[in-house]
């Protein structure tokens, strides 16, 4: 639908909802043949950095105590995540670290934004 498209945005004029436009695989989790089989097959298709900004984003959400009802927007790349009320980490590129800095920039917008924030 390319032909569709009047504009694109930059990051810069409006950011993202959070993990807009990741894809995501979901197969059973049971110890038969062909859910190990699928497993095996969805993980030779995941892309390890998108995989990791998302996993980051969503952290950032769940520590804000987002869904898919809150107005939320984020971006994590290598380098830069922020929101209106703006923060960053820098940390090495690694789950456990991800997963840390999502939880410690949720925690920091939240105190930043005040009680009630979201009450509207």
């Amino acid at each position: 639908m390319t032909d569709k498209v009047t504009t694109i945005r930059s990051i810069e004029d409006m950011l993202p909802a959070i993990s807009q436009g990741a894809i995501g695989i979901a197969c059973r989790s049971n110890a038969d043949k062909m859910a190990s089989h699928m497993a095996n097959y969805t993980a030779s298709m995941n892309h390890d950095d998108t995989w990791l900004v998302v996993v980051c984003k969503r952290v950032l959400l769940e520590t804000l105590d987002g869904s898919c009802r809150t107005p939320i927007a984020g971006y994590a790349h290598h380098d830069v995540d922020g929101y209106l009320l703006e923060t960053s980490r820098r940390g090495l590129y690694a789950l456990d670290n991800m997963v840390a800095m999502g939880k410690d920039a949720g925690k920091e917008l939240l105190s930043k934004a005040g009680p009630g924030f979201f009450d509207w």
